[in-house]
Formats: C-alpha cells, structure tokens, sequence
C-alpha cells in the first residue's frame, strides 16, 4: 500500500513539474502537451476517490511552483490561488474517470473561466503556455485562450492513449490537431506587416499593481485613484522620454475607461497624442454602446 502510494505521488510530481516547467519563464512551452500524461496514468488504476485526490495533489504541487510568486502579494492570494488550481484539477479528473475523456475535455474552458470570476479570480489557463508559441495559438484570436487550453487537454489524452494502450492512429489524429492550430498563422495576411507603421522608441508603462490591489477596487474607489495615479505619473513619465509608441499592457485598469462617460481619458491621451505626436496602444476593457 505504501510502495502504491509512494508510486502515485511519483507521477503526481512529474506532472506537477511538467506543467511548471511550461509556463512562462521557463522556455519549455512544450511540456504542456505532456503534463496530464502521468496522473492520467495514476487515475486509469484508480477509484473515483483516488482520482478526486490526484487531482486535488496535482493542483496543490503545480501551483506552489506555479504561483510562488504570488507570496510578494501576501499569503491570502497564494493560498487561494492555488485553492482554485487544486478544485479545477480535481473536478476535471473526476469527470474524465466518473464519465468520459470527452466530458473532462468540455469541462475544460467552463472550469477556467469560472477561475477567473469573483473579486480575487484571476485569469491562468493552460494555454498561457505557448504565449511563446504563436505559430500555435491563432485561434485565440477566434475562440480565446480557453479554446487552446482544450487542445493542450485534448492533445494530453491523446498521446496518452497512444502511449500507454497503444492506439497508434491517435498520432495522426494528433498531428491534424497540430495543423488544424497553426491554419490562422498560415493564412494571415501576408501584407499586413507592410502596412503595419514602424516606431523606432517604444515605451511599455507597467505599473507592477499586485493582484490584491485590483481585487480590491470592488470594494474601495481609493484603489482606483492609487492605481490611475501611478499609470498615470508612469506615462507622462515615459513621455519625456521622446517615445512614438506608448504602450499600457493588457488590463492595465480593469474598468471601461475609453467609452463616451470616461471624459477624463480620452481627453488625457488625445491631449498627450497630440504633445508629444505619441501613438497609444491602451490595454482596456472597451465596450462599444451602439
């Protein structure tokens, strides 16, 4: 029994590394497409109690490699965060051994995005492990990040099957997906970077906001003024910088900022444009009311 246990913990930390080794920052993208190879192993030969407990351990020893980081932001969000892994690893191997492979799969996108709800949810998803990759993830573009996190599952189970109970026409199954994945880069416009202005100064402004600090702006609008005012001080900061492109990164300020009944920014960057002939790439929500 301990010689089984021991067994599973093995695979279970392979995989937990797996999956580590290929999100950003550690140049091994492809790890991906064999992280759930090995708890996938584990649950076949397991019960339903088993496999909630996989997943449960899964979650727990990927996420405290994954999400160290999150303990400049204090123990709270580093906890939860790996929380929430744990519940979506567990949840998605119970219903790959209760059901079927199919239904784990179709629970894939569901479970992410419901991460990403809530006053502390936020956005990781296996697909952010290609983000080096865009040969592989132009169907984001279409479907969203979740789309390519269901063919990093789709792609495990796959080669799993092909690996372990030797079904070889998964390969060629696997490869079609593989082609299927890169179709948008191989036909995007061939004359769209010809048409594309090319700045010579770019400036991104990185405001290093810590994630409780968003999370909190639900509760409090002092956290909406800090967080404006240091973008804000960032950007006519990097201004006198002689820049031709400023760039605020993807969700810089998680409110509607741009629409008719936000004056103030519009006002700001078209002031600033017009200055310093700046051009600025905002990272915002945007919602179109007509």
């Amino acid at each position: 029994m301990i010689y089984k246990s021991l067994y599973s913990l093995i695979f279970i930390l392979v995989s937990s590394i797996l999956l580590f080794l290929s999100m950003p920052g550690n140049e091994m993208p492809y790890l991906v497409f064999l992280a759930f190879i090995p708890v996938f192993y584990i649950v076949d030969r397991g019960s339903i109690k088993k496999s909630i407990l996989t997943g449960i351990l899964f979650g727990v020893f990927s996420g405290i490699l994954i999400y160290s980081g999150f303990l400049l932001y204090g123990n709270i969000i580093f906890f939860y965060s790996i929380f929430l892994l744990a519940i979506n690893f567990a949840c998605i191997l119970f219903l790959y051994k209760r059901y079927s492979f199919i239904t784990a799969l179709l629970s894939v996108p569901v479970l992410e995005y419901l991460r990403t709800l809530g006053p502390f949810g936020f956005a990781s998803n296996l697909g952010i492990s290609l983000w080096k990759v865009p040969q592989l993830i132009g169907f984001a573009s279409y479907f969203g990040i979740y789309f390519i996190s269901t063919c990093i599952f789709l792609i495990n189970i796959l080669l799993y099957r092909a690996m372990i109970k030797h079904r070889k026409a998964n390969y060629f199954i696997i490869l079609s997906i593989f082609l299927l994945m890169i179709t948008p880069y191989l036909f995007r416009g061939q004359d769209s970077d010809m048409q594309t202005k090319k700045y010579d100064d770019v400036c991104v402004v990185q405001g290093g906001i810590p994630v409780w600090m968003y999370s909190m702006e639900t509760f409090s609008r002092k956290y909406h003024r800090l967080i404006e005012k240091i973008y804000i001080s960032l950007t006519e900061k990097a201004l006198l910088n002689d820049c031709d492109l400023l760039v605020w990164p993807e969700t810089a300020l998680h409110r509607f900022i741009l629409n008719d009944d936000s004056a103030f920014y519009k006002e700001f960057f078209e002031m600033k444009s017009i200055e310093t002939d700046t051009s600025f790439i905002i990272g915002t929500p945007y919602r179109n009311n007509q």
